[in-house]
Order: C-alpha cells, then sequence, then structure tokens
C-alpha cells in the first residue's frame, strides 16, 4: 500500500510511466537533420542573393532573419498539418497544436498551472525553433555573402 498514493485511484488501471514519450526518437532525429539542412540551405542560397544584390551592413542581417522566418513559415504551414480548408482550421490554436505535435520542444513549458498554451506565444516560439536562428546558419549566410559579394563587386568594377 501507498500511503502518499491517491487512495480513490483504481490499483487495476494501466500506469504510463511519466518518462513515457509517443515519439519516436530515430524518427525524430531524422526530422531534425533535415530540418537542419533545410535550413541551412535556405541560409546559404538567403547569402549568395544577398550578395547578389549588394546588400551591406543591416539589410543584409534583416534580409537573412527575413529569410529565415519565411522558411520556419512555410515549413510550420506545409507540414504541421495546420493547413485546413475552413477558417475554424486555419486559427491560431489550430496552427500551435500541429507545431506542438511537430515540434517537441514547444511541449516543454509552464505546466504548472495546467493551462493550455495554444496562444501567439506559442505560435512565435514555434517559428523561432523552426527558423533555427543560430551560430551554424548565421556563419552560412556570412560566408555566401560575403563571397558573392566579394565577386559581384570584382565584375561591377570591370564594366
Amino acid at each position: 500500500m501507498n500511503p502518499a498514493g491517491d487512495p480513490n485511484a483504481n490499483p487495476a488501471a494501466p500506469r504510463i510511466s511519466p518518462t513515457f514519450s509517443p515519439l519516436h526518437p530515430p524518427s525524430v532525429q531524422h526530422n531534425l537533420r533535415v530540418l537542419s539542412s533545410l535550413s541551412t540551405l535556405t541560409v546559404a542560397f538567403a547569402g549568395a542573393l544577398a550578395g547578389i544584390l549588394g546588400l551591406v551592413n543591416w539589410q543584409g542581417f534583416a534580409f537573412y532573419v527575413v529569410a529565415s522566418m519565411c522558411n520556419a513559415i512555410t515549413i510550420m504551414v506545409l507540414k504541421t498539418g495546420s493547413a485546413g480548408s475552413t477558417a475554424a482550421d486555419r486559427n491560431t490554436v489550430s496552427l500551435t497544436r500541429g507545431m506542438k505535435r511537430c515540434l517537441p520542444g514547444l511541449n516543454q513549458g509552464n505546466t504548472s498551472t495546467g493551462a493550455r498554451e495554444d496562444g501567439m506565444g506559442t505560435l512565435l516560439k514555434g517559428i523561432w525553433q523552426l527558423a533555427a536562428i543560430g551560430q551554424e546558419n548565421i556563419l552560412t549566410f556570412l560566408l555566401f555573402w560575403i563571397g558573392l559579394y566579394v565577386n559581384y563587386s570584382w565584375f561591377v568594377s570591370l564594366q
């Protein structure tokens, strides 16, 4: 008998371990690798485009953020199962539920209140997580941006 347990609990009821996760770890790892590759390719092309366009200073970094956010929103709309056919299916709550299903990091949060967090805050956290604005991607962006900017400016100076 468990003195700290609930006296009204049914002892024959199935119990789920608190460490149980319905996510299959190899599938999650594969999906994260695919998302990482996609975001790296996106910022490489964005860096090349920023270099070709001749963007400098904050304009280039703003272009990086916009390209990363566009990539995140595209993935969110296409892959989280949130593109419904009716307006009720496309609201913020269904977007965040789809994102929570696909991004396990969003399920971690303040659960002490017991309230569901399906609002705009979760949506923005999901877009930020999908954008993957980090060291690996910014360095890739800088590599392509600087490389093509130098080539572009050299080519323009010849004319």
